[in-house]
């Protein structure tokens, strides 16, 4: 029977790039781009059939108007009172403040479920046009279940993101709940509201697996079993990896699965060998035929096994040197792009020179170049909406390089000239009698790691808001 999907993971908040992604506002060009990206595809001939479920439990398509997921998540924390997080601090001191997950099915049931009896082509290249394919009523009857089941759990005002993308591999949903628990002020004796993902999914980690197995079990009964889908296997471990590490993870495994289905074909030539000679003995009258056809059933039975298992080895293996093969051609298209970067980069040192006057040495510009490029090649979330940012309005990858570089000198310089409202501020040391909230006064600052510090503060896809008043709404 086919398994349930449900992946549930924290979050600080909703950037603007995963806000785009969720809510599919991307014009045809963009959805190019996605597709360059290692182990990516997305269908511009499917887009139309991509919805979300609105907060006053409506279906609408997912065709860029309307709210986003992360304009909604700002303005349920405005409405909660609570003030934006400083994300110049340490990621890991900082609270969840959004519970993210993510709703499926095992791939030919929840595709089934989506498109009934209708032929996509799930190709990934651009010549496929499933523009007339369209969305059962049974899959939108189980999004809504599932709607309702994260409304009744968590409160409809606290979904902020209710996303149904059906251009992808396998359709599936995405669901963004900021974990809202009440509480009583000691002083007052009043109720009110506040974030606490502690609350809803455990302080600690053991505490945590009872949760979410619970959830598993409950979202099964009251979702899953109505449409054929089964609760997933408890205590499997799974883990969900990133796309770079799935990359890596096929490189192993592939080579792997090859062995074993050589070790499978020799199991499968052996006990071939034995039913051949079984079936000689009965043909021949040999022994006793009634226990030699028994023996020769328990043989068949156990090939039938070895071959289904090969079968299914070899269904695996093709998915995944196709998935393979697609990552290494846009990793090829991304470095070459990368390379390119580079060499405008460097072209751009006397640009940046002239602009920025005599103090930019020859040491500190090559620093400048260095992080600049080590940020973009480390971040892909960044280079998406950095060139996003600063090509909207660039006539060539040289004016985005020197605009990139501009805005990053001049960060770089209100740190070292002290200004007081400098968004990145440069440690000379790390005295007791320092007062630097930033979270870098215990060592005195390298240069480099500076320059890091305030590419990443400079080109992080989401920023906080202004400072709001930190007192609750009674």
């Amino acid at each position: 029977m086919p398994k349930q999907v449900l992946h549930i993971d924290s979050a600080k908040g909703m950037n603007a790039a995963e806000s785009n992604e969720h809510g599919r506002r991307w014009d045809r060009d963009e959805y190019k781009r996605q597709n360059q990206k290692p182990g990516c595809w997305y269908d511009w001939t499917r887009r139309h059939l991509n919805f979300e479920i609105t907060p006053d439990r409506k279906l609408r398509p997912l065709d860029g108007t309307g709210k986003s997921v992360e304009q909604r998540f700002n303005e349920r924390m405005e409405h909660l009172d609570m003030p934006p997080l400083d994300m110049s601090k340490d990621a890991k001191k900082l609270p969840n403040r959004l519970a993210k997950f993510i709703i499926s099915g095992e791939t030919n049931h929840i595709r089934k479920m989506a498109f009934g009896d209708q032929k996509v082509d799930f190709n990934w290249n651009i010549e496929v046009d499933n523009s007339r394919v369209r969305c059962t009523r049974e899959f939108e009857r189980w999004a809504f279940d599932v709607y309702d089941f994260f409304a009744a759990k968590y409160g409809a005002a606290n979904i902020v993101g209710f996303n149904v993308h059906l251009d992808e591999t396998s359709p599936h949903i995405h669901c963004a709940v900021v974990p809202v628990t009440t509480r009583i002020d000691r002083k007052t004796g009043h109720d009110y509201e506040t974030v606490s993902y502690k609350a809803h999914f455990g302080a600690t980690i053991p505490e945590g697996k009872v949760i979410r197995s619970q959830l598993h079990d409950d979202m099964y009964h009251q979702v899953g079993y109505k449409y054929g889908l089964e609760r997933g296997d408890r205590g499997a471990g799974k883990k969900h990896m990133n796309k770079v590490d799935y990359f890596r993870w096929l490189q192993q495994v592939i080579p792997e699965t090859e062995a074993q289905l050589d070790e499978i074909k020799s199991q499968i030539d052996t006990e071939q060998t034995r039913l051949n000679s079984i079936q000689d003995k009965i043909d021949n009258g040999e022994g006793d035929v009634q226990r030699l056809k028994e023996k020769k059933k328990m043989v068949e039975g156990q090939l039938e096994k070895l071959q289904e298992f090969q079968a299914k080895q070899k269904s695996k293996l093709a998915e995944w040197d196709k998935k393979l093969a697609s990552m290494r051609t846009a990793i090829a298209r991304e470095e070459t792009a990368l390379k390119r970067l580079d060499q405008t980069i460097e072209s751009s040192k006397s640009h940046l020179r002239q602009h920025a006057g005599s103090v930019v040495s020859g040491a500190m510009l090559t620093v400048l170049h260095e992080q600049f490029l080590a940020v973009l090649r480390d971040n892909p979330e960044i280079r998406s909406t950095l060139g996003d940012t600063l090509l909207a309005n660039a006539k060539s990858t040289a004016e985005f390089v020197n605009d990139g570089l501009e805005k990053l000198w001049g960060t770089v310089l209100a740190g070292l000239s002290g200004a007081e409202d400098a968004p990145v501020a440069y440690s000379c040391g790390g005295g007791g009698g320092t007062n630097n909230d930033s979270g870098w006064g215990e060592k005195k600052d390298d240069f480099a790691d500076y320059v890091r510090r305030c590419a990443l503060h400079l080109f992080r896809p989401s920023r906080p808001a202004p400072q709001r008043s930190i007192g609750r709404r009674r």
